[in-house]
């Protein structure tokens, strides 16, 4: 989008960032987690998580290009170890977590 369309960056990986998340619930729901959660108790929690996500990766990317002055592709590639690393934990934790039963005694 940045080269190709010449939209600015934070547009740009803002936009991505979007259409990302609606990818990886699809995938984290269906596939990397197998969850049984209902899609209306889980996708608000991925929806809250991911807001949150957002505005670290629009922190990082403005930090690194504003502040920094580096490359918006370095700053990117940092920008989404720290959000991934970030979306697994939560999604791990407290989103996907099937609770076990307790034995009834």
């Amino acid at each position: 989008m940045v080269e190709m369309l010449g939209i600015s960056v934070l547009v740009a990986t803002s936009i991505a960032f979007v259409l990302v998340t609606i990818e990886n619930y699809a995938l984290h729901h269906g596939w990397t987690f197998a969850s049984a959660h209902s899609h209306s108790v889980a996708f608000p929690r991925f929806v809250f998580m991911n807001v949150i996500g957002f505005w670290m990766n629009f922190g990082i990317m403005a930090a690194g290009l504003h502040y920094l002055s580096l490359s918006y592709l370095l700053v990117q590639a940092f920008a989404i170890v720290a959000v991934v690393a970030w979306n697994f934990v939560v999604s791990s934790y407290w989103i996907f977590r099937e609770i076990k039963q307790q034995p009834n005694r």
